[in-house]
């Protein structure tokens, strides 16, 4: 799962609400006028995205992200070739104002009520300057790898004539191993009823994960899910300290898991911490390893997944990384 960024002039993430003079207002609630130059420089930036033209983004950027720009411009890389054709949606627009705040404020949570139903999205933005601000949701579809782009914009020109400018840019996959949200959470459900406590719970941590367009947005239906990942979460998975998984004589340092559809199938992805990785075969020896311990822990995962990811990444910044389908570990 992959590609979401942080620019450092736009910090973005889920806190703890607080009041502030901010408001939102949801796409279908706004004027016309407003909805319309949203929409327009919404669709100009995500078809900037599309045709692969990062330079063209940077200059619709804020300079304070402009001048740190190369993560963005490698995204926008690495999604283009693959969105050769696609249909590009605007999904959502959010105008989020804040221009009666009296100065830069963190922790700004934005409550966008949609109308004529119980949805409730809020936004969470820290680190955030006084001014006007929007999110925008794209789809790209029509491709075999769909993708969902999340955009911050500020609104740099008057109030008569805006001018909005990228502030942050998120960018996620639709799908994995050809499956939306939705089924994963079905899916999820599904395992959980079978005691498959793992799998349930990194299906459903990928459901979440692919209907969230950036880790600021959240709604009271993620909220459900939310929930729902976490009465079915096992105890141990890695997290502050890392997972230890004893295999033999050896053990491994566990720091990270979670489903990932990056080779097209849908496989575990485990990331762990090893002393070395500058014998390749030693690494790959350690890396079987790895997998084949966790499999005699937990077995359902054969059925569950095409295949392990074992990333082994040591504290000098070195990594090495081995992908096995089951049918191929003992």
């Amino acid at each position: 799962m992959r590609r979401f960024l942080w620019p450092a002039a736009l910090l973005l993430f889920a806190a703890p609400p607080r009041a502030h003079a901010v408001s939102c207002t949801v796409g279908s609630a706004m004027s016309g006028e407003a909805r319309a130059a949203l929409f327009d420089a919404a669709h100009q930036l995500g078809g900037d995205v599309l045709r692969g033209d990062a330079a063209a983004l940077r200059a619709a950027t804020i300079p304070s992200v402009a001048a740190s720009f190369d993560e963005i411009a490698g995204t926008v890389s690495s999604v283009a070739p693959a969105l050769t054709g696609a249909t590009l949606t605007v999904e959502n627009l959010y105008s989020l104002d804040a221009r009666d705040l009296a100065g830069a404020e963190d922790d700004v949570q934005f409550f966008c009520s949609v109308p004529g139903s119980q949805m409730l999205v809020t936004v969470t933005l820290s680190q955030l300057p006084k001014g006007e601000f929007a999110l925008v949701v794209l789809h790209a579809t029509g491709v075999k790898a769909p993708e969902q782009f999340a955009m911050v914009l500020q609104n740099t020109g008057a109030a008569a004539t805006p001018r909005w400018q990228l502030a942050g840019f998120f960018a996620r996959p639709l799908t994995m191993d050809g499956h939306d949200s939705a089924w994963f959470w079905a899916r999820g459900r599904e395992l959980k009823s079978r005691n498959d406590a793992w799998s349930a719970f990194f299906y459903e941590q990928a459901a979440d994960f692919l209907a969230r367009p950036a880790d600021l947005y959240t709604s009271n239906n993620l909220g459900k899910l939310s929930r729902d990942m976490a009465s079915v979460e096992p105890p141990g998975l890695p997290g502050n300290k890392p997972m230890v998984v004893p295999a033999g004589e050896e053990s491994f340092a566990v720091t990270g898991l979670r489903a990932d559809g990056t080779l097209g199938s849908l496989d575990l992805r485990v990331e762990a911490r090893v002393p070395s990785v500058a014998d390749p075969v030693a690494a790959r020896k350690d890396a079987i390893t790895l997998m084949s311990a966790l499999l005699r822990q937990h077995p359902e995962l054969r059925s569950n997944f095409h295949g392990l990811w074992v990333y082994e990444n040591t504290p000098g910044g070195q990594s090495f990384a081995v992908e096995q389908p089951m049918n191929a570990l003992p």
